[in-house]
């Protein structure tokens, strides 16, 4: 990297560190994962002279204490032709490096974008791509990474370059992730009754409308929720294992109301929650008795002998 950054220790004493770096050329762009100790506080700026005139997507993440997890990430965007100048101890930093050839026609939007810390939808969608792409892109075969550059342009695009054309082109891959967020979101507060579009909207970082559009083709938002509800309700009744009462597990996904919980239960999967966990406890017992009545070879064996 000594060609576009001048990388230097904050503390003096400190004489050097390892570093674990990978790097991927997909064409036109490149992606680079580096692992550091967050115990070197480094400083770093661009080089005024570097003859790379790329852009960067960078995703950092180290420790945080004031965090509930004990870490932080942050994405931010930048020019490798501008003047920059940071300073951090980060563990992990991903950066996606982009060739302005890629993006002529969204070039004056990505430089106004200059140094810019992303926040909102854009930084949410950002920060879940470059991490599912820098821990995938070891399987990825050869063949497929010129698709892949492709999906990754159209995606940056429609997130730092707002034109028309740029968001249509990415719209599908766009709305894919902001749905699969909004589910993983929802899924991790499902013992939450008051749990609602609006609180959802907020945690996904875009407005009500467009969360609307998210979900419209599931049947709304308020469906869909309540649809991974059921859906978690309906896998622990079905463990054998588990000997709660229903009651207890229709609390645990939110439903305060067990009749309305029976209700939407059975609209859902055309049977009752008690004829859910039958139907599970009869399956667990047959699969048990034709495993008990299948002889072994050596049993069989000697049957046929005898």
């Amino acid at each position: 990297m000594s060609h576009i950054s001048d990388i230097s220790l904050v503390d003096n004493h400190v004489q050097g560190f390892e570093v674990d770096y990978l790097s991927w050329d997909l064409g036109g762009i490149s992606l680079s994962q580096t692992s550091l100790p967050s115990t070197a506080q480094r400083r770093w700026r661009h080089l005024p002279k570097s003859h790379m005139d790329h852009w960067c997507l960078v995703l950092s993440k180290g420790p945080d204490h004031c965090s509930p997890s004990g870490s932080s990430q942050k994405i931010s965007f930048r020019s490798l032709t501008k003047p920059f100048e940071g300073e951090g101890a980060d563990e992990e930093v991903v950066t996606l490096y982009l060739s302005r050839d890629l993006f002529r026609a969204e070039a004056r939007s990505l430089d106004l974008a200059h140094g810019a810390v992303l926040k909102s939808w854009q930084s949410a969608i950002l920060t879940d791509y470059l991490t599912v792409l820098a821990r995938e892109l070891p399987s990825v075969s050869r063949d497929h990474l010129a698709g892949l550059s492709a999906a990754t342009c159209a995606v940056v695009k429609a997130c730092l370059a707002a034109t028309s054309d740029a968001t249509a082109e990415a719209e599908k891959p766009i709305v894919v992730a902001l749905r699969e967020r909004a589910r993983r979101i929802v899924r991790q507060n499902l013992a939450s009754a008051d749990f609602g579009p609006e609180t959802l909207g907020q945690m996904v970082f875009v407005s009500r409308s467009k969360l609307y559009r998210i979900f419209e083709s599931s049947g709304g938002v308020a469906r869909s929720i309540q649809q991974e509800r059921l859906a978690e309700a309906h896998r622990r009744l079905t463990q054998s294992q588990l000997k709660k009462p229903i009651s207890a597990l229709a609390s645990e996904v939110g439903f305060t109301d067990h009749s309305a919980f029976s209700r939407a239960f059975k609209l859902e999967y055309g049977y009752s929650p008690s004829e859910a966990r039958e139907l599970a406890l009869a399956k667990s017992l047959l699969e048990t008795q034709i495993a008990s009545d299948i002889p072994t070879d050596g049993a069989a064996l000697s049957k046929g002998a005898s």
